[in-house]
């Protein structure tokens, strides 16, 4: 009897493994089956001296917790998956205008999308609103203030800031910039309040000092990319009594090139992303007249860079669900391009050709904050403010889970930026 009882017990352990881990049904049945046929045998005997009543409530009950979450979610597992590359965000205090200047705490986050381990250090940034890897040197990436005067240049690979720098005198930094083709030189994104005017800055990238600048041809100025040797900025103006565009400049003196108006003078444009086609997809924030920062319904703008026709896109539901547009990304392996907005459940994905909804990711308690296409093309990535990462394939929309460092997200009051970037591995191998 007592070897017939070590050996369930191995059986009972390896089932407990098994089940939790992988399979919760598989358990519970074998559990069920394991209990009964035990209790009929021996009446009772050997069930109690192979696992006691405590140790039978312990593991159906984390067996029962596991297949909850599976019905609720797909489990997700780094490893099982072999998702390659660092995913590399901000994250930084999430009531930012409740704390002082002084008081905010910003972090860099590298994720290991492959072990799920993750790292961060701390960089000097009031408001940190993303990280922009520099694309010849892709271990160093530059870090802007949102609404705010201060940026640095960070070594991702030896996880410190090289240098810190200030935005031009009575301008803030919008959070975003381009680097030349070259990676010589910087354009940064600057905005004067007081003055009322968008401004480009030029800096060396070695030094960063000042080079030149030039007006942004408008007012609010966000996104900024360098695209076929321009210079492609979203300005908005409603908030400042004037038009708001997406312009396109010449990077050596801002000429403007092309200039394309929003279909409405309520309409800002945030972000801009561009298609294979050469068209432009723009996530736009709507505003209000009482609270001109508010979150609105807002359309998708589509832009022909040929025709110059310019166009609201609407998806098939939710449209109370489009808030001001957040991060936009393209996933040319599979032709479909995605969207985020502020304040909301939803994540939008459209065909690039039709520029038609087709699918929607909803998170019920929690927001989708970046959204971009893993390094293989096979599925999106998408993270969240309470710093959760979901797996969204390309083709059902439906999700697998992970947790980014939710942990260290909590300790330290903090909440996941706005937008991401992802890396290989090797960038961060020390050479």
């Amino acid at each position: 009897m007592a070897a017939a009882s070590r050996a369930w017990d191995l059986s009972f352990k390896l089932a407990f493994m098994f089940g939790y881990f992988f399979e919760p049904t598989f358990f519970i049945l074998y559990l069920f089956c394991y209990v009964n046929i035990f209790t009929i045998s021996s009446g009772g005997s050997v069930v109690e001296n192979m696992i006691s009543r405590r140790e039978l409530l312990i593991a159906s009950s984390c067996s029962m917790l596991s297949l909850a979450s599976c019905k609720i979610a797909d489990v997700f597992s780094p490893r099982a998956n072999n998702h390659p590359g660092i995913l590399v965000t901000t994250v930084h205090n999430f009531k930012v205008a409740e704390v002082p200047y002084d008081k905010r705490t910003n972090f860099i986050l590298l994720y290991d999308l492959e072990s799920g381990l993750s790292e961060n250090f701390e960089v000097p940034n009031n408001y940190a609103h993303c990280v922009l890897i520099d694309p010849k040197r892709a271990h160093l990436a530059l870090v802007l203030d949102y609404g705010g005067s201060v940026g640095c240049y960070v070594n991702l690979r030896e996880k410190k800031v090289i240098r810190k720098f200030s935005s031009s005198k009575g301008h803030v930094f919008p959070g975003h910039a381009a680097w030349s083709e070259d990676g010589s030189k910087v354009f940064l994104a600057e905005r004067s309040l007081q003055e009322k005017k968008g401004r480009v800055v030029v800096r060396d990238v070695n030094s960063f000092e000042k080079l030149t600048d030039f007006s942004s041809n408008g007012v609010g100025v966000h996104d900024i990319k360098l695209w076929k040797g321009s210079l492609l900025v979203c300005n908005t103006g409603f908030d400042y009594g004037v038009e708001s565009n997406v312009s396109l400049l010449n990077p050596l003196d801002g000429r403007v090139v092309k200039e394309w108006r929003m279909p409405g003078s309520k309409i800002m444009p945030n972000h801009t992303q561009v298609l294979e086609s050469g068209n432009l997809v723009v996530a736009t924030r709507t505003a209000d007249d009482k609270e001109p920062m508010s979150s609105q319904p807002s359309p998708i703008i589509s832009i022909d860079t040929v025709s110059n026709e310019v166009k609201k896109i609407f998806p098939k539901k939710s449209y109370s669900e489009m808030l001001a547009g957040l991060s936009l990304t393209y996933n040319k392996s599979k032709n479909i391009w995605a969207i985020t907005f502020r304040h909301s459940h939803l994540v939008g994905f459209f065909d690039v050709k039709s520029n038609q909804h087709i699918g929607s990711f909803y998170l019920k308690d929690d927001f989708p904050m970046g959204v971009f296409p893993d390094l293989r093309g096979d599925n999106f990535l998408v993270t969240t403010r309470a710093g959760n990462l979901f797996y969204v394939d390309s083709t059902s929309f439906k999700a697998k889970k992970a947790v980014m460092n939710q942990n260290f997200l909590k300790n330290k009051g903090l909440t996941a930026g706005a937008h991401f970037e992802i890396i290989p591995k090797s960038v961060l191998a020390k050479v």
